[in-house]
């Protein structure tokens, strides 16, 4: 059997048969790894500004690699919000500690230029009700 270690530093045993026919993949071959971190905006943002956000994050944080360059996505339409993914590079080692602190970045960077990260809406129509009527002063 193949023994190994998680991150949490368990130890774990996996039989010969199911490595054979698992697919598997080594995080730790290679001394980079990519960090990737979903991102929503408001329909309202000015993606061009977001881009340009999200860039000034990346390179100003010291542990995210310049080469390979960051790059940022706008993915899709979604219920509440235009959805995107935010790469970057980064040593092995630190990728934890360089998702963290990308996201609290992000989020005071976007705080900063005034994009707002949506929560979930619902438009509810009512069809076929009544008008509602304004209350008599003083109820």
């Amino acid at each position: 059997s193949v023994k190994l270690r998680t991150f949490d530093n368990l130890l774990v045993r996996i039989p010969n048969e199911t490595m054979v026919k698992a697919r598997l993949t080594n995080y730790t071959h290679h001394p980079i790894r990519r960090v990737e971190i979903p991102f929503s905006v408001a329909y309202s943002s000015d993606l061009p500004k977001v881009k340009a956000v999200l860039e000034e994050v990346a390179y100003h944080h010291p542990h995210a690699f310049d080469e390979p360059e960051p790059v940022i996505l706008f993915q899709a339409f979604g219920a509440s919000s235009i959805d995107g993914v935010f790469r970057v590079w980064c040593q092995r080692a630190q990728v934890l500690q360089v998702r963290s602190e990308l996201v609290v970045r992000i989020k005071q960077a976007f705080d900063a230029a005034g994009i707002e990260i949506p929560f979930p809406q619902q438009v509810v129509h009512h069809m076929g009700a009544p008008p509602l009527r304004e209350a008599p002063p003083g109820a």
